[in-house]
């Protein structure tokens, strides 16, 4: 009877830990939402104040046209206005969490100016956060076009 109680005990603390992992798992998720609906939202404002508390140090973005950017090249597009969105809306968002990792990937319809140039077109973007400090920061960025 005790290794029945015992057994039953394991399985009821095995069930527990389960779902406090899976509920910290979909807070994890729901925060990384957040962060890239803010991320968004600052491309669209030329908020590079927000963006600068978001990017790790050493973030960098590889564009659609395959120019590679860090962090301050990121930062000084936006504050002259040399890369200007009109438009961007994020779609079929999917957000993976690992750990103190999360991958991020989804569909984006783009309107705006890079360096002066018009540039539109639908887009699918992968972005990879990290937690540091209990914060979810922005590492890395990479956008493909979308060929009609």
């Amino acid at each position: 009877m005790r290794r029945v109680f015992l057994a039953l005990t394991l399985f009821v603390l095995v069930l527990a830990i389960a779902g406090i992992a899976r509920a910290q798992s979909g807070n994890a998720e729901q925060e990384v939402r957040g962060v890239l609906k803010e991320m968004i939202h600052a491309d669209m404002t030329g908020d590079a104040a927000a963006l600068d508390r978001i990017f790790t140090d050493d973030f960098t973005i590889t564009r659609d046209n395959g120019v590679v950017r860090s962090r301050a090249e990121t930062l000084q597009g936006v504050k002259d206005g040399s890369t200007k969105f009109e438009t961007f809306d994020a779609s079929d968002i999917l957000v993976r969490v690992y750990g103190e990792t999360a991958v991020v990937t989804f569909h984006e319809a783009l309107k705006g100016k890079r360096s002066g140039k018009d540039f539109a077109g639908e887009f699918r973007e992968v972005r990879v956060f990290v937690k540091l400090g209990g914060k979810w920061r922005a590492v890395l960025a990479q956008r493909t076009r979308i060929e009609p």
